[in-house]
């Protein structure tokens, strides 16, 4: 099971120490678990709590969560690994008070996407246009991408824009909601609508 380490500033495949699960209900239609892990490499724990809902097929949806330590902002496992990689770049100039790197790196991270999202056009404009065309992203989303587009064309190009620690944590904030969005929310939607119209 993967956690973030707050130390160690990444994401990890955690070693298991311990596991306690138990139910509400005798039939066990919810459980909830607590699992113990290590980070392989400094060593520090991390508790998850998965709660666990019973499926038609036998199988339990489990929505996890960290809740020790708690990190300020969540990086979906879901994510493609290098998008994940360059979240945790934008958050590590955050934590060190670089809050006009963590307005570039969040435009670098949405230049990625289109990538992944097989969007190779000329701007990020152009690539933030198809991804709404191609349903990627909706008109909210799009209309955050395209503020953060030029959010981090203000902090590459004009030597006097100045970003404060809250407008930081917004842009990482509408960063990490673009992603989990496309990579999390759209999935788990269309399972639960298949679910229910069965």
């Amino acid at each position: 099971m993967v956690f973030e380490c707050v130390k160690c500033d990444l994401t990890v495949k955690g070693e298991l120490v311990a596991e306690y699960s138990y139910s509400l209900d005798d039939i066990f239609f919810e459980k909830t678990k607590y699992t113990i892990l290590k980070c392989p490499q400094c060593f520090g724990p991390a508790i998850v709590k998965s709660e666990g809902e019973l499926q038609r097929d036998g199988d339990y949806d489990w929505r996890r969560s960290q809740i020790f330590p708690q990190e300020e902002f969540h990086v979906n496992p879901a994510i493609p690994q290098k998008l994940r990689d360059a979240l945790l770049e934008s958050l590590k100039c955050y934590r060190g008070k670089s809050f006009t790197g963590t307005a570039v790196m969040c435009r670098r991270t949405l230049e990625g996407f289109c990538r992944e999202k097989d969007i190779n056009e000329s701007n990020l404009l152009k690539g933030l246009q198809k991804l709404k065309e191609n349903g990627e992203i909706n008109d909210q989303l799009y209309e955050w991408a395209d503020q953060l587009r030029l959010t981090g064309n203000e902090a590459a190009h004009n030597i006097d824009s100045v970003f404060t620690a809250e407008d930081a944590k917004n842009i990482v904030e509408f960063t990490i909601a673009i992603l989990d969005f496309s990579y999390s929310f759209k999935d788990k939607f269309s399972n639960f609508k298949n679910r229910i119209n069965r």
